[in-house]
């Protein structure tokens, strides 16, 4: 959470750090999901 927050630029809002720590969170989430399935068509493959 802190890394998070310390990359992101010091004059936006705690709104604003919220909500793009938040779409960050969702986009991790979106990644796992592809490369658990990736990983899974390959191990049905061989």
């Amino acid at each position: 959470m802190r890394l998070v927050l310390r990359s992101l630029p010091l004059q936006c809002t705690d709104g604003q750090k919220e909500e793009r720590e938040y779409m960050g969170k969702g986009k991790e989430k979106e990644e796992r999901k592809k490369t658990l399935w990736q990983v899974e068509e390959k191990t049905k493959k061989s």
